[in-house]
């Protein structure tokens, strides 16, 4: 902007000449720069999410809901929510799928234990080298003199363990390969 020259009348009759700059301040307009993804902008956007899921009928699992959320989160107030479509999506999305199946399996497999008193154990006695023997054991007494806790302790993604553990063929020493 330009000065101006703005002419000024005191009292006295006595007239001066002034130059001035008028500068004027507006609001800036809406920034499209990346926020922080604080806590607060964290559940903000949650809400956000959820109610773009509900209302557009997606599935998505619990994995990818909470990164949907934390992306909308690094985004504009203003700006519409979208569901990322990258390979970390796909990936939770596989993640998801693989926890709600183990989830589904521990379910029937607790449940369909939990109506049993006794429990089959199989055991090597004596050696290793002998073959195993089933024992049938009440599995809330072998808790108590154990001392675990009353639920289950398996991790969420670890697989169920079906079969035999491998026994080593063959004991390699660590002296013998000390050269190589």
């Amino acid at each position: 902007m330009q000065g101006e020259r703005l002419n000024v009348e005191f009292p006295d009759s006595s007239r001066c000449q002034v130059a001035t700059k008028l500068t004027i301040s507006t609001e800036k307009a809406g920034s499209t720069a990346i926020r922080r993804a604080t806590s607060s902008n964290i559940a903000t956007s949650a809400l956000r999410v959820a109610d773009y899921i509900r209302d557009q009928n997606i599935v998505l699992g619990p994995l990818q809901t909470d990164y949907t959320g934390v992306v909308a989160a690094r985004l504009p107030v203003t700006a519409p929510v979208e569901i990322p479509s990258n390979a970390t999506m796909d990936q939770l999305g596989h993640i998801d799928s693989m926890l709600a199946q183990h989830a589904a399996a521990r379910h029937r497999e607790s449940f369909s234990q939990s109506t049993d008193t006794y429990r089959r154990v199989r055991m090597h006695l004596s050696t290793m080298a002998s073959s195993p023997v089933d024992i049938f054991l009440a599995v809330e007494d072998l808790r108590g003199i154990l001392g675990i806790p009353p639920f289950d302790l398996t991790p969420i993604f670890r697989a169920p363990v079906v079969g035999d553990n491998p026994v080593a063929s063959v004991n390699v020493e660590a002296s013998d390969h000390i050269n190589e």
